[in-house]
């Protein structure tokens, strides 16, 4: 798990947000990461409950690390985080400032409601790989062998934005954990990232990302 988050923070383009399902402890994300030259802040890992005080002070630090031009990666606990408190955090999740990243972390998906964890990339703790997450690796396997009238059959399975955000996160992980070096890897990388942008946008209907999933993403055959 460390392992994948470690490639995502190398890439070019790392994500502004992940969220890591499987992990109670900060210490296993902040022994681990390598790829990160920046700051990270530890919130939540003492269990105390943190209110929207907390949302506040993210964001002060957050625009002036910005300012300064300087890295900062919030490794948040997100079962201690108050609903207002996650009100708050998704609107800058939504709109995060340069240079500034956010790892969330929770034994449970209901840490977090589905639309927070659309604007992340979820990755799971090996030692907690469930059913869902394995249905949503192996759809994102066949999605990319697929050919647009295949990719469009499959997709009649997910019904609304949030599902296809974890698709979209699914694709970005197989693609990112491929042994394909080529020119085509990359372009399909830059394509999820470009979607991830789209998708962290408030009230993007369902079938735009549906059609930019099926005609955007190149065909990949039995290449990825």
């Amino acid at each position: 798990m460390i392992d994948l988050l470690n490639k995502y923070l190398k890439e070019k383009v790392p994500a502004h947000g992940y969220f890591i399902l499987g992990l109670t402890e900060y210490d296993p994300i902040i022994k681990s990461i390598k790829n990160f030259n920046g700051e990270m802040i530890n919130i939540g890992s003492d269990r105390n409950i943190e209110g929207i005080d907390i949302a506040r002070k993210i964001k002060k630090r957050a625009h002036f690390a910005s300012s300064r031009l300087s890295p900062q990666m919030f490794v948040i606990n997100a079962a201690s985080l108050t609903r207002e408190a996650r009100s708050a955090l998704l609107k800058i999740v939504e709109d995060p400032p340069a240079f500034t990243y956010f790892i969330f972390y929770a034994d449970s998906r209901e840490a977090l409601d589905s639309t927070f964890r659309s604007r992340l990339i979820e990755i799971t703790a090996s030692s907690k790989t469930s059913s869902t997450s394995q249905d949503m690796a192996d759809l994102a396997q066949n999605f990319l062998k697929a050919d647009m009238v295949g990719r469009e059959e499959l997709l009649t399975v997910l019904a609304d934005s949030s599902g296809l955000s974890s698709l979209a996160s699914a694709l970005e992980e197989k693609v990112l954990t491929s042994d394909d070096n080529s020119g085509l890897r990359g372009e399909t990388l830059q394509i999820l990232w470009n979607l991830r942008s789209l998708i962290k946008k408030p009230a993007v209907p369902a079938s735009i990302i549906k059609d930019y999933l099926v005609y955007f993403i190149p065909l990949q055959g039995g290449d990825i």
